[in-house]
């Protein structure tokens, strides 16, 4: 599908398209791999205001995400070594509202009441539904509620990526060779949900899709800017352009008088041979830079550093040499053979651990991030595409009573509710068989209306004296059968035993089992 985009998308970045390019405006910088990037916009922008601090305010500055404002405040804090400081105008790229409008121009409060809400996404998904579960499939059968529900995720997610990309579904029906017409056939008439019926659903209840009035928000906010030019600073700092409608506001901004783009990460040193390999490989990293490069035509030779860097050591340059032949393109690898070679210390720090399996590798990198701790100076952090071995460490990482930030955030179905929840249905699906039965007992969130403290006593009690023998019954009332044989087998062995304690004992037993019972019953 990535493919399908890139191929519908903006021209390609190829050395003819950048041959005539006049000498640019130095507006457009870059911030390498490797320094603290945040830091560095805050101190840039913090020395351009010290001789008048209350300017700063007036700076807009806008990152990719939520997360990246907060990592943005918190920079300036440090760079301000926690002085009370006044801080730019800091807005989340992709996530503009209607105060956000308002607050960039004037005019943007209608621009936004013009632009109809967007659609819940539990309500899109649920009336995909039910069109789904309407349409029969070639051989006539109509897919269960649950196989609806599944293709309705897919629709949906299918459907955000073709508006992010600003694509249209007039030509599906070329897209394919003619051998495989009759198939993609099919797939046309299922789609047809989305080509013809789904456009008449959003415009008889007044909505759009999220995608979709996020790129209008964003074209008007171009609109605005263009009409009403700030008269202040504007930056978009540390995004890659990700969709066609960003790549447009950052060409926006760069034709304003002082607006100010700053990318993340960008590669230095390379040809035009690269960058064109590099606009054929969806995968290389540094793939969506160069579509925006492309996309507001500029190459990478005319971005500039950002000037709050500093001086790079030899030692530094040379790995980044290194990272650029081990990140080259496959269409390029034959320039390898042409490589002079590296400094003996290009690897120096760089540690290789060879792990037997999933668990000790997660046990090596907790271990490690452990050490960290022991030096207050340093930090530590841990990226990975892998969300498994995130909560493996993070878990390993608990044994020392050390929580970690996961910027993932935590599934919804791994929160401490939706496991309960989980429990609750599988003891009810396994008709409350002991190893389910006690999974949810001993979850923290289990307590049957008692106290937690008698709760946890109950059911030690009822693990020990029930469930460890003979397995109960099937459901509750197994539960309850088992509860009472216990009973009355122990109060017939205690009665014939000629103990002096027993008559005590019996007691307590009998008070057991009616404290077992109750919980039974909640």
């Amino acid at each position: 599908m990535a493919d399908l985009f890139d191929y519908m998308d903006a021209p390609e970045y190829d050395e003819a398209s950048f041959a005539g390019e006049a000498t640019p405006p130095s507006n457009l910088f870059f911030i390498p791999p490797g320094v603290a990037f945040a830091d560095l916009i805050a101190k840039q922008l913090m020395a351009e205001t010290a001789d008048q601090p209350d300017t700063l305010p007036d700076y807009v500055l806008m990152v990719p995400n939520r997360r990246s404002a907060k990592v943005m405040r918190d920079a300036f804090l440090r760079q301000s070594q926690g002085a009370v400081t006044l801080l730019p105008t800091i807005r989340p790229l992709g996530e503009a509202d209607e105060d956000e409008l308002a607050i960039y121009g004037a005019g943007g409060e209608q621009a936004a009441l013009d632009l109809p809400p967007a659609i819940p996404d539990l309500q899109r998904k649920l009336l995909l539904t039910q069109l789904i579960m309407g349409r029969p499939d070639h051989r006539g059968e109509k897919p269960t509620a649950d196989q609806a529900a599944r293709l309705a995720g897919e629709l949906a997610r299918f459907l955000d990526q073709v508006q992010t990309e600003n694509c249209a579904f007039d030509d599906l029906k070329g897209l394919v060779p003619e051998e495989f017409a009759e198939h993609w056939q099919l797939t046309l008439e299922f789609l047809q949900i989305l080509t013809i019926h789904w456009p008449g659903i959003l415009a008889s209840q007044d909505v759009s899709d999220r995608a979709m009035r996020r790129n209008a928000l964003i074209a008007a906010q171009i609109d605005l800017w263009e009409e009403n030019p700030p008269e202040t600073p504007v930056l978009i700092v540390g995004s890659t352009g990700p969709f066609p409608a960003l790549r447009d506001l950052m060409a926006a901004v760069l034709r304003m008088p002082q607006g100010r783009v700053v990318l993340p990460g960008l590669m230095t040193g390379l040809s035009h041979e690269d960058w064109a390999a590099i606009a054929d490989d969806a995968a290389h990293p540094q793939h969506l830079l160069g579509k925006t490069l492309g996309h507001i035509g500029r190459h990478a030779d005319s971005v500039l550093p950002w000037p709050a860097l500093d001086a790079e050591s030899d030692a530094t340059i040379e790995r980044r040499r290194l990272a650029r032949e081990a990140l080259r393109p496959a269409k390029t690898t034959h320039h390898w053979r042409h490589i002079a070679g590296f400094s003996p210390d290009v690897m120096d720090g760089v540690l290789r651990v060879d792990c037997s399996g999933a668990r000790e590798e997660a046990t090596a990198i907790a271990l490690m991030m452990r050490e960290a701790l022991e030096h207050p100076e340093k930090t530590c952090a841990l990226v990975t595409p892998d969300r498994g071995l995130a909560r493996r460490v993070a878990t390993e990482l608990r044994r020392w009573e050390v929580e970690i930030d996961d910027s993932a955030g935590i599934p919804l179905h791994d929160t401490a509710p939706a496991i309960y929840l989980r429990l609750v249905v599988r003891a009810v699906q396994e008709e409350f068989a002991p190893v389910p039965l006690l999974e949810l007992l001993k979850h923290p969130l289990s307590a049957a209306g008692l106290s937690p403290e008698n709760f946890r006593v109950l059911t030690r009690l009822l693990e020990k004296e029930v469930l460890r023998g003979a397995r109960p019954g099937p459901g509750l009332d197994g539960l309850q059968t088992a509860l009472d044989g216990w009973c009355e087998d122990t109060v017939a062995r205690l009665s014939t035993s000629g103990s002096d304690s027993a008559i005590g004992r019996i007691e307590l037993i009998r008070d057991d089992h009616a404290r077992l019972s109750d919980l039974v019953e909640r």
